[in-house]
């Protein structure tokens, strides 16, 4: 009977069975026989979804007419690495996922890792240096809310220039005057 192979996580890009150290996180892999199911033919009546290994179920059945799916069960080589496996980003938890090219697990999803290189950029700047931060709508905003007339027909980089020589700290963030 021919072994097939599992990774955790899935995306874990193993080339050789024979590695025994993660590509990505230099852990040593945990290695394991299970047994598992696999599709040996398919009936043409399923689709992706409607099949749980092990049958397709009512779902196929009701929608589709009799299913003939066939299923047959083999060994597998399991290669797990528990610290890809199990790291999640430190501010909200999501499950991480090693990026395969032989580096860290990063440590913050790429939400988070974005939501912290802007505060740290918005902390650094200057108010004139803010407004290239903003949209067109926001910028419209705040030339309302200075009092600006004919504002709306202006361009993004136009608004920029003439709200630059006016704008303080105390103008951000720009909040609607309603």
């Amino acid at each position: 009977m021919e072994l097939g192979i599992r990774v955790e996580p899935d995306n874990l890009y193993i080339k050789d069975i024979t590695v025994e150290i993660c590509p990505c996180c230099d852990m040593i892999l945990q290695r394991n026989i299970r047994k598992g199911n696999y599709l040996i033919r398919e009936c043409g009546y399923c689709r992706y979804l409607d099949r749980p290994f092990g049958g397709c179920g009512n779902t196929a059945e009701t929608h589709y007419g009799e299913c003939s799916c066939e299923y047959g069960e083999k060994d597998y080589l399991y290669m797990i690495c528990e610290k890809c496996k199990s790291s999640k980003c430190v501010d909200c938890k999501t499950p991480l996922s090693c990026c395969n090219k032989n580096c860290a697990i990063p440590t913050q999803c790429g939400v988070c890792r974005h939501k912290y290189e802007f505060n740290k950029k918005w902390k650094n700047t200057t108010p004139q240096e803010k407004l290239y931060l903003y949209g067109s709508k926001k910028l419209k905003i705040l030339a309302k809310n200075k009092k600006f007339k004919g504002y709306s027909k202006y361009k993004k980089h136009e608004l920029i220039n003439k709200l630059s020589p006016l704008v303080n700290e105390n103008d951000f963030p720009i909040k609607s005057a309603f």
